[in-house]
């Protein structure tokens, strides 16, 4: 005990004071001037020292060595790294480095690199989970070529523009019930997760056709507490300084491992429902009317959209043993890693992201009155909105940008470049993780004056004078991309956005919406996603018009 006291006590007194910054912000530069010489991998600025120090270094940073919470404050202490050290720099992870890009103009070279296998780096806990279990990798835990062969043929069906119009009208019919729910309510008590719900059977009729009930039936609530628990064991793993559960299921191993299986068995079985569904209706002759009224993604996927619906069922007997001669075939256990990644990341995304628009749109209610404005205009009171109006909705879709540029989804997005490169006057080495830091880009004053002040101006064409003059909308557009950006962008878009975008449209166009108590700040924490530290209550006032049909 006294030799661990005698390594610790000289750390926490060595960490007690906070962080130190630079007040020289303005003057750092995109990246470094160089004569011509490339620099090494071992000249890259960062923490040095006891900082430096594999696996341990970047815990050191946090508590209990200092004031910062890793969940609450991580985006806190990388700032103060980019102002001492600019806007590439080192820190520890684990054994290895990573690379933390902070200016549009590295993360413009990064993103050109050639990129042919695609690969990325797990946790130990997901390696061990599929060493353990023969189930088949979900789509985002895959890399290389083996992501590579199954995320090139779900493309068409959920990449390609015609998609979102494929998926929205299935998913306005939840939000269809979602606002006859709040009508009823007049508030939403824990915001994120009555939006979860509603993010569930969107993703439940966008997978299967089906709706799984959990907007009136709080029995389904398991299902949500099962995907927030997979949420934060892979939160855990990620944060983990030492990976041992590579090595030893730990107690965070056990619980990932129960939960998501269980995740497993469900999507199987509604899998297996729908596959039952298709071939009774192929049976009795309803089939090809019923695809011809409503599109199944499930139906799209196993057969490629090559073969015609009566041969639905010989597909479906040959899931399992191979392809129909002459006919590309998507696996069934293909569908459930697809299915998978939308249940795990969809729902918590979904309810975090649109709770964030609409508190900030309560903060604003100028802002929420033109985006009003707009829905009347385009739509009227009418309770159907369609792919063709929402397209139209431009100050809509500023608005939920707005929001994500202010509330990141993510951290970043990871880069690692295969083979060695040349980056900001650095020799980057084959292999090297890089984050391009789209979190601390969307907040920099630098890229967006006044970075914290919601203005969804920035995102329009015509948008105000007053804003354009004083330069808002003067900035990198490749800093902002909630979905990501390249091959490996968010498989699930063109589910999400149409899930977001009716919500928040349906919500605005019935009720004026407010924070209760003259709340003026909503404080955020993170799981794999930004959430609200405290659960969020919205207040709903019935606007007039909805209330007369």
């Amino acid at each position: 005990m006294k030799s661990v006291q005698k390594i610790i006590v000289p750390l926490q007194s060595h960490f007690r004071s906070p962080l130190r910054r630079s007040s020289s912000i303005a003057q750092t530069t995109a990246f470094p001037q160089t004569d011509g010489n490339v620099k090494t991998f071992s000249e890259l600025p960062g923490p040095t020292g006891i900082h430096d120090i594999p696996y341990l270094g970047m815990a050191l940073h946090f508590k209990p060595f200092t004031k910062y919470e890793i969940l609450d404050d991580f985006v806190e202490v990388m700032t103060s790294f980019r102002e001492k050290y600019g806007d590439i720099f080192k820190v520890r992870a684990g054994n290895k480095h990573v690379i933390h890009v902070c200016h549009p103009d590295i993360a413009d070279q990064i993103y050109k690199l050639p990129y042919k296998e695609n690969h990325r780096h797990f946790p130990g806990m997901i390696e061990a989970f599929y060493k353990y279990n023969d189930i088949p990798r979900a789509l985002s835990m895959r890399s290389g070529k083996d992501w590579a062969k199954l995320r090139t043929p779900s493309n068409e069906h959920l990449l390609k523009p015609k998609a979102m119009a494929n998926f929205t009208p299935l998913i306005e019919r939840v939000a269809n019930d979602f606002i006859e729910k709040l009508k009823k309510e007049l508030q939403m008590n824990d915001a994120v997760r009555e939006i979860s719900k509603y993010a569930y059977e969107c993703v439940g009729i966008a997978s299967f056709n089906k709706r799984y009930g959990c907007l009136n039936d709080s029995s389904q609530d398991e299902m949500l507490d099962l995907l927030n628990t997979i949420l934060k064991t892979l939160q855990t793993a990620f944060l983990m300084p030492f990976d041992i559960n590579r090595y030893y299921k730990t107690k965070t191993y056990r619980e990932f491992e129960q939960t998501f299986l269980h995740l497993q068995e469900f999507l199987k079985k509604n899998m297996e429902e729908q596959i039952l569904r298709l071939n009774t209706m192929r049976d009795d002759g309803t089939l090809k009317d019923y695809l011809q009224n409503e599109y199944n993604f499930l139906y799209a996927m196993l057969s490629g959209g090559k073969l015609p619906p009566e041969e639905i069922v010989t597909l479906i007997s040959d899931l399992h043993t191979g392809a129909v001669e002459g006919v590309s075939i998507v696996k069934s256990s293909f569908y459930l890693t697809l299915i998978s990644d939308l249940h795990t990341g969809a729902v918590e995304g979904l309810g975090n992201g649109i709770t964030f628009v609409l508190c900030d749109l309560a903060l604003n209610p100028d802002k929420q009155e033109t985006l009003y404005e707009e829905i009347t205009q385009i739509v009227g009171d009418k309770s159907v909105i369609g792919i063709d109006a929402l397209q139209k909705m431009s100050y809509l879709q500023a608005c939920i940008k707005e929001s994500q540029r202010i509330t990141y989804p993510f951290t970043g997005m990871l880069r690692i470049p295969e083979s060695d490169v040349t980056i900001a006057g650095y020799r980057i080495p084959k292999g090297t993780n890089i984050n391009i830091n789209h979190k601390m880009m969307s907040l920099d004053g630098r890229f967006f004056p006044q970075p914290t002040k919601f203005l969804p101006e920035r995102w329009t064409r015509d948008g105000n004078t007053d804003v354009i003059d004083k330069g808002y909308t003067n900035f990198p557009n490749v800093i902002v991309k909630p979905f990501g950006l390249g091959v490996r962008s968010c498989a699930g878009v063109r589910v999400a956005k149409p899930a977001m975008m009716l919500s928040v449209a349906k919500i605005i166009q019935n009720f004026e919406v407010s924070l209760p108590n003259g709340e003026k700040e909503i404080k955020t924490t993170r799981l794999l996603f930004p959430t609200p530290k405290v659960p969020v209550n919205l207040c709903l006032k019935p606007r007039q018009s909805s209330y007369s049909n």
